[in-house]
């Protein structure tokens, strides 16, 4: 009978481990056998962690115990016998620590830098490329990079200089996209606000890859824009493409771009927000160019002109409306 349960308590627990579809009689069966055994179920990353029977301190025991046994049944083996257990549940230990060492103490520590309202800030990565941020822009990246790539992660707009590196490519990683490169100059806009992901390619090659594997390659003067709506890549030489490299020296130039996306970047620069209900205003295209630092209310006087507009503030809000 006791045979003939374990016979179908292994059954069970190797559905288990080969994650079969268990039927309620198999769980209850494996609920029984783990109720006590702590040492073989614990949490680990929010998952329960199964150690395979052949694992477990007990299981062990019985293998070494068995092995002394045959090899002297002397009565000064007893002593080693009464301390087996305990060099069963030290192996134990040794392999969750291994597997833990493995999968996460070895990861590479990452570092994250972000800028406020109106910032910029310079960063050096670890291979000696440098990164530009925008205001309210997140970038995180390996404290180490001794991995096949280089890996940085971009919410926001960024300018990078990276260090050319044939043995290891240069990915930015950012919603929907992967930038790839050796080395080269270039900018990404990829704010979570705006509908679209823009990267500019000032010097070197590199390639804009969608999730689904479709890829862009661009050469120095182009522009891929990605419509994350539309998951379309749109790829231009703009004629003013210096312009996109303003932003650090504190110019922002806008080429026939939409008033709805230039006020998202009023909006970064002075930490205010913009009251716009007219879809046909949002939309209108509008060329300007104005130093960051000048007051909120002059720059949109000077685009009112212009895009024939009125703003009226409420508190730490500008509702816009046309005239």
């Amino acid at each position: 009978m006791i045979m003939k349960y374990k016979n179908k308590i292994q059954t069970a627990r190797k559905k288990y481990l080969e994650t079969e579809v268990l039927s309620e009689n198999d769980r209850n069966l494996i609920d029984r056998d783990l109720a006590g055994k702590d040492y073989i179920n614990f949490l680990f990353d929010n998952q329960n962690f199964i150690l395979p029977e052949k694992y477990s301190a007990e299981t062990t025991y019985q293998l070494i115990n068995e092995k002394i046994v045959k090899v002297n049944k002397d009565l000064k083996f007893a002593n080693i016998i009464r301390y087996t257990k305990y060099a069963a549940a030290i192996i134990v230990i040794a392999l969750i620590s291994t597997y833990v060492y493995k999968y996460v103490l070895s990861s590479p520590e990452m570092i994250y830098a972000s800028t406020s309202y109106g910032e910029r800030k310079e960063i050096m990565l670890p291979d000696g490329s440098i990164v530009i941020l925008n205001s309210l822009s997140h970038l995180s990246y390996p404290e180490k990079m001794d991995g096949d790539t280089r890996e940085v992660s971009l919410n926001g707009e960024a300018y990078f200089d990276v260090i050319k590196n044939p043995q290891k490519t240069f990915i930015v990683n950012v919603k929907d996209l992967d930038i790839k490169v050796l080395g080269t100059k270039f900018n990404i806009e990829a704010y979570e606000t705006q509908e679209s992901i823009t990267t500019t390619l000032f010097e070197g090659a590199v390639s804009v890859n969608l999730d689904n594997g479709y890829t862009k390659q661009l050469e120095p003067g182009q522009q891929a824009t990605y419509n994350k709506i539309k998951n379309e890549i749109d790829v231009q030489s703009p004629a003013n493409i210096d312009g996109k490299l303003q932003w650090q020296t504190g110019i922002l130039t806008f080429e026939n771009e939409k008033l709805f996306n230039i006020l998202d970047v009023l909006g970064r620069e002075h930490n205010v927000s913009f009251d716009i209900s007219d879809n046909q205003l949002k939309q209108l295209r509008v060329t300007v160019r104005f130093n960051a630092k000048e007051p909120i209310e002059t720059v949109l006087a000077i685009i009112g002109e212009s895009a024939n507009f009125s703003f009226i503030k409420q508190g730490n809000i500008y509702k816009i409306t046309a005239k």
